[in-house]
């Protein structure tokens, strides 16, 4: 993709930015919900330079070392060259290429411990057969209260001090190198999860325990699990992890935004 057609397709996915006539998922951080939103662009994702400056990729193939976020600005960074994934574009689409080995990125801690409710979107690919993190709050959940989205059950877990509150996984398997939009809200109470893959297909609920309490003050690792392991191999458009939960009409807004990064037909 040559740089004018790809500067028209960035003006067309992030219109309501500068027109405010089109959904943009800045717009779920508009009440301070705790987040963000990362999507694939040429905006949004940094290459770094041997003297520590950043600068926006330029052309695909570019070694991400930064992904900003464009709604309050966390940045996932990875300081080891050798870890970064590259910025890949094609066909009309751009994404983050994650080699399934090393690679990785790490946000600073995220405050969630004023809610016990998040929404999580994500949109990505899996060329792997067996479960990695495609994004983990708290490192190793397991042992935080944080969650996790893997790949490629597409499961979504919760969890609050080692006990597994509920897990939300796809019916059915998926196509390895497909991309796939996840819409979940989660709530660490009483209330049971929802979560749906390309609007349509259904996710199953189990829930082992009743989490209580608020989210923490935690980390997102993106593409591992603490960059250290269950590392993603496949591709990611964009992510979005909001602490609140989204209406019907947020939700199908997020899932367009997104489905139109990944070329997903909804």
């Amino acid at each position: 993709m040559d740089d004018l057609a790809f500067r028209d397709l960035r003006f067309h996915r992030l219109g309501a930015m500068r027109s405010g006539t089109a959904f943009s998922p800045v717009s779920l951080f508009a009440n301070g919900e705790a987040g963000d939103a990362w999507v694939a662009d040429r905006d949004w994702c940094y290459t770094k330079s041997g003297g520590g400056v950043y600068e926006r990729v330029t052309t695909s193939g570019d070694i991400m070392a930064r992904w900003k976020g464009m709604a309050n600005g966390i940045n996932a960074d990875q300081d080891d060259v050798a870890k970064r994934p590259a910025y890949m574009e094609g066909s009309g689409t751009a994404w983050g290429q994650y080699d399934g080995v090393n690679d990785g990125l790490s946000t600073p801690n995220i405050d969630f411990t004023n809610t016990d409710k998040i929404s999580v979107f994500t949109s990505s690919t899996t060329s792997v057969t067996n479960d990695r993190s495609l994004i983990e709050l708290g490192g190793n959940y397991n042992s935080k209260d944080g969650l996790r989205v893997s790949m490629p059950s597409q499961g979504i877990n919760s969890s609050a001090s080692g006990v597994t509150g509920y897990k939300i996984i796809v019916s059915g398997g998926i196509s390895m190198n497909t991309p796939y939009i996840v819409a979940s809200n989660m709530t660490r109470g009483s209330t049971t999860p929802t979560g749906r893959l390309n609007r349509t297909q259904a996710m199953t609920v189990s829930r082992d325990d009743i989490l209580s309490g608020n989210y923490g003050n935690l980390y997102l690792s993106v593409g591992s699990r603490e960059g250290t392991t269950l590392f993603h191999g496949g591709r990611i458009y964009g992510l979005v992890l909001r602490g609140a939960l989204s209406n019907l009409t947020e939700i199908a807004a997020t899932e367009n935004y997104l489905a139109e990064l990944s070329g997903v037909t909804l």
